[in-house]
């Protein structure tokens, strides 16, 4: 159909060396008029500023508080550490950024990080994504304004073919052996679809399971504890859509969590709090859930 020609296209244009990889993409997501399509992680690491504005009061040492925030085609993402009370500030702290589609150019924002107010911005270095990739950026000196101040950085891009397939992530928790994990051909699939046999290692695999029924059951048959995360909890969503399973019919979810907790199942929820949403910490902390962006 339709994206799938636009996914031809984008091949045949930009399925050379760099990037190798190209997906459909979704007809309201727009990319950039230029650019190279990239499938990997941009690597910044962030060395030091100098010659910073100073945006506060400059009584006893009240100076700025920078910090530096990477995006990339205006899509936002991590940031550095706050370094307080400084001109000069050093960071020598490495950001990471996934990409999947056409990119054009990385920009680097240093910002002044202040309570109970928006962040200053003051100054920002933009990158052609073509310098990154013939490793120009190594230990270059940035001008973010012209007022002198400048950035020191390091720039590079690992294609996803050439990056280690399993990598070891940071984690609060430790990695267990013989996990088991459950593939779900979608949400919810109803059980008068015919669905075609996916080719695996052991042969046709046909076994297609919905997860709010998984889900349900797994609710159901808790003994000891419920956790739940994600973006947010619906408790008037029913998790049976097509038929009722057991004696409880179509019961809405935050019933269901309230007779496990009746039951003495401890039922703990954690909602998304996304500390990227706004760039003020003190804020983040009063409207970080409900505005998540």
């Amino acid at each position: 159909g339709k994206v799938f020609d636009k996914a031809k296209q984008a091949a045949e244009q930009y399925g050379g060396p760099i990037g190798g990889r190209v997906g459909a993409k979704l007809e309201a997501w727009k990319e950039p008029e230029a650019g190279l399509f990239l499938h990997g992680t941009l690597h910044v690491r962030v060395h030091r500023a100098r010659n910073l504005l100073n945006v506060d009061t400059g009584i006893m040492g009240d100076v700025t508080d920078a910090y530096v925030r990477l995006s990339v085609d205006g899509r936002k993402g991590p940031r550095t550490e706050t370094v307080n009370n400084s001109l000069d500030p050093e960071w020598e702290e490495d950001l990471k950024f996934s990409v999947g589609s056409k990119v054009s150019v990385v920009t680097l924002t240093v910002k002044d990080q202040d309570i109970g107010t928006l962040s200053k911005d003051l100054g920002r270095a933009d990158i052609d994504i073509a310098l990154v990739l013939e490793n120009q950026i190594n230990n270059a000196w940035l001008k973010i304004n012209d007022q002198g101040s400048t950035l020191q950085v390091t720039a590079k891009f690992t294609d996803a073919k050439d990056e280690v397939q399993a990598p070891e992530l940071p984690s609060a928790f430790h990695e267990w052996a013989g996990n088991r994990v459950t593939l779900f051909q979608d949400a919810h699939v109803p059980h008068d679809t015919k669905l075609p046999d996916v080719m695996i290692a052991t042969g046709p695999y046909n076994k297609f399971h919905s997860l709010w029924e998984t889900l349900y059951q797994a609710i159901q048959e808790a003994q000891h504890f419920i956790y739940i995360t994600g973006w947010s909890v619906d408790t008037e969503i029913t998790l049976l859509r097509d038929r009722p399973l057991g004696s409880e019919g179509f019961v809405k979810v935050g019933e269901l969590l309230k007779q496990k907790a009746d039951e003495g199942v401890a039922v703990l929820i954690s909602v998304w709090d996304e500390l990227m949403s706004i760039d003020n910490e003190a804020l983040n902390k009063l409207v970080g859930v409900t505005k998540t962006g």
